[in-house]
């Protein structure tokens, strides 16, 4: 037999926590969300029972119980971590690319700057392209009129990929000021 709890996720409106127990299985937890503060009796025993299929996939296809856990040992040594500092990089045209190196007694972790392929080069300009667009979204709403010059700002991001010299360098217009 299937049991379950209900109580409400503290901090987050319509959302409750749903704990189904099993005997000698582990306690399965899901989150469900309402659509009112105070849902039907019906909606709650649709919500269970939808959930307690992923409980029952859950239990399943879990190898072991929790009593089951035996643990070989309880105390060993692991070796040192040792983190190297981040070296400095343009992030327009470079990218860190962390490697570990192990020895008898520690493990490095160290960073090596790689460029960026010309395809990462013009994601990282659309994405600052689209970044300044949205910040003069606010300009461009239908109960404004646009200056000219913000239309001419706004057109020249749009067609920063036209440049002969993307995605390699880009000249940046430059905002208006109001």
């Amino acid at each position: 037999m299937i049991t379950y709890n209900i109580e409400p996720n503290t901090g987050v409106e319509r959302e409750v926590k749903i704990t189904y127990s099993k005997e000698g299985k582990q306690d399965f937890s899901s989150y469900a969300l309402f659509s009112s503060t105070s849902p039907s009796e019906s909606e709650i025993e649709e919500v269970v029972k939808e959930h307690s299929y992923a409980a029952s996939h859950f239990w399943e296809h879990q190898e072991i119980s929790v009593d089951e856990v035996v643990l070989p040992n309880n105390s060993g040594s692991v070796k040192e971590s040792v983190f190297e500092a981040m070296p400095e990089y343009n992030s327009a045209t470079q990218k860190l690319e962390p490697t570990t190196v192990e020895s008898e007694t520690t493990i490095t972790h160290t960073y090596n700057v790689v460029a960026l392929t010309p395809t990462e080069k013009g994601l990282n300009i659309k994405q600052k392209r689209i970044a300044l667009l949205q910040a003069t979204d606010v300009y461009a709403l239908s109960d404004r009129t646009l200056p000219t010059a913000m239309q001419n700002y706004r057109q020249a991001l749009r067609d920063i990929t036209e440049q002969e010299t993307f995605p390699n360098s880009v000249v940046w217009p430059t905002l208006p000021v109001d």
